[in-house]
């Protein structure tokens, strides 16, 4: 729910089921906004629905913050950061359901950067993820996700994965 004022002015009240909610307050004039978004809430789960055939899927978890968002309306700067907690998401080389972890994400223009989180597979065997994430025209264009492993090489991250022309399937 929302008004729009005849000088360009706008307030918003995002609420569920759309995957951000929130209380918007900004400009929308000649195809530019300028927008803040307080009391951010994404659901990570949603944003993964949408991602359905990327290489990085969020399957749940719960990102919190503030949002600035300006530029052309169809493709606008965002500026923010987002704490997101109970994090799990699958990586197409991945076969295995990677979480639970926290994160922060940070919003910086056209960028999106997740920083390093670690995920525990067992007292000695872990993973430290980022990923850098480009955003043109309200989608993800590009992404770079990282993983190192640490611990049992047989007790952590299963890869399958072809690296030019090379099967790879194992720890």
């Amino acid at each position: 729910s929302g008004r729009y004022f005849p000088d360009g002015n706008f307030d918003l009240n995002l609420k569920a089921p759309l995957f951000i909610t929130g209380d918007v307050k900004g400009t929308l004039k000649d195809g530019y906004m300028d927008a803040l978004i307080n009391n951010a809430y994404v659901d990570l789960g949603s944003v993964g629905q949408l991602l359905k055939d990327s290489y990085f899927t969020p399957l749940s978890g719960n990102g919190v913050g503030t949002l600035r968002s300006n530029g052309n309306i169809n493709n606008p700067d965002i500026w923010g950061v987002l704490r997101a907690d109970d994090i799990y998401f699958t990586l197409n080389s991945v076969p295995d359901i990677l979480g639970p972890s926290s994160a922060e994400l940070f919003l910086q223009g056209k960028e999106i950067s997740l920083q390093p989180l670690q995920i525990d597979f067992s007292k000695d065997n872990f993973a430290h993820v980022n990923a850098q994430f480009i955003h043109e025209h309200w989608a993800l264009d590009y992404f770079n996700v990282n993983i190192s492993v640490y611990g049992d090489p047989k007790k952590g991250t299963r890869i399958t994965e072809t690296f030019y022309g090379i099967d790879v399937d194992g720890y």
